[in-house]
């Protein structure tokens, strides 16, 4: 297949993938959740369904998450 060819049937198959996703991470030991929120913020244009934060806790995961926009994601933290 000649490389524009190839080029056009990988720019197809992109298009009818819109699956989209936006992962943050920071790693330390200061609290992070205003900065994880700031971060989520920058990626609300995408539009999204819902989001979460998991943060360690004294050994273990917590948790959380909310439909919708990322202020019901701040309400419940």
């Amino acid at each position: 297949m000649l490389k524009a060819a190839q080029d056009y049937h990988v720019f197809l198959r992109q298009k009818e993938l819109r699956v989209m996703c936006g992962i943050i991470g920071i790693v330390g030991t200061a609290p992070v959740q205003d900065r994880l929120i700031e971060s989520l913020r920058r990626l609300e244009y995408r539009g999204y369904d819902s989001a979460g934060i998991a943060t360690l806790v004294e050994g273990e995961i917590d948790r959380r998450r909310a439909e919708g926009k990322l202020g019901n994601l701040a309400a419940v933290l």
